[in-house]
């Protein structure tokens, strides 16, 4: 909904603001706004990993999961069936494949 269309509807909403006013009236200041979380590798597995990233052709290097938990209640929506779904992809330049994937689904990736 645009913005003149909502203001004309304000009335029957319980609260209406536009997206750019709401810091205003949520009060917020530099002060309250939380610092952003920065999330570190360790440094140990870096060093682990390191050797075996190095060993791939330069360029993009992407890590793949392709199924959860397959007791999770929307796994269905969450999983592809088979990594062979995925397989135009080994074909993109520039771009090195890597599998994250742990459990149920990881042979897959010696058929891939």
């Amino acid at each position: 909904m645009d913005h003149d269309t909502a203001l004309a509807q304000a009335a029957s909403f319980d609260c209406w603001t536009s997206l750019l006013s709401a810091p205003m009236h949520l009060r917020t200041t530099v002060d309250t706004i939380p610092r952003p979380v920065r999330l570190a590798a360790d440094t140990a597995l870096v060093d682990r990993w390191q050797p075996a990233i190095d060993t791939l052709p330069l360029g993009f290097k992407v890590g793949l999961v392709w199924k959860g938990n397959p007791k999770h209640h929307n796994d269905a929506n969450r999983s592809i069936p088979s990594l062979t779904q995925l397989a135009l992809l080994w074909s993109v330049p520039g771009v090195s494949f890597v599998s994250l994937q742990k459990g149920q689904g990881e042979d897959e990736v010696r058929e891939a």
